[in-house]
């Protein structure tokens, strides 16, 4: 079933949780004028570090890149020995805009012009926390929303919260 076993609970919730966000994107979207694709981070070939997803938006002629994080509150906000959400946006995601290395990676999209990487979490306390964290560490390429905002709005609404609290949509665009 999973690598010839049951999966743990917590691996069940978190691939339930990716699969939700890529049929809501592909609801979402679908009403839009945009051309999506989705991947699964398996299915990609990145080495720097490996999102529950990936989205490429085309629109007229313009392109944008998302990559998908689902957090189910398990792993460590924090640590200096350990796995961290923060060490995987600052060591990374981080580098990994920096060098541009996403622009050999999604070559075949098309012009590309940095990226945003949509962490849905499950609870407004747990993304109070991420953004000040992301704040702290001038990570502004993330963006945060919970599973019931994008639930009740759709992925494409503005329901983002960049890392200074600005509200935005999923390819980081304000309202309002």
């Amino acid at each position: 079933y999973y690598q010839g076993r049951c999966p743990a609970l917590h691996t069940l919730r978190h691939t339930t949780m990716v699969v939700e966000v890529r049929l809501l994107l592909e609801r979402s979207l679908s009403r839009e004028e945009y051309e999506v694709e989705f991947f699964y981070g398996h299915e990609l070939a990145i080495t720097s570090t490996r999102p529950d997803g990936a989205i490429v938006v085309q629109r007229a002629q313009k392109t944008a890149l998302v990559f998908l994080e689902a957090d189910c509150g398990t792993e460590r906000l924090t640590s200096p020995h350990t796995y961290s959400l923060l060490g995987k946006f600052r060591d990374g995601y981080a580098p990994y805009f920096d060098t541009e290395q996403y622009k050999k990676d999604f070559a075949w999209a098309g012009s590309l012009h940095g990226f945003r990487v949509a962490l849905v979490l499950l609870g407004p306390k747990r993304l109070a926390n991420v953004q000040r964290l992301l704040a702290a560490n001038s990570l502004d390429f993330v963006l945060l929303a919970t599973m019931d905002d994008i639930m009740r709005e759709g992925v494409h609404a503005p329901v983002w919260r960049s890392h200074d609290g600005n509200i935005v949509d999923i390819l980081g665009r304000r309202h309002g």
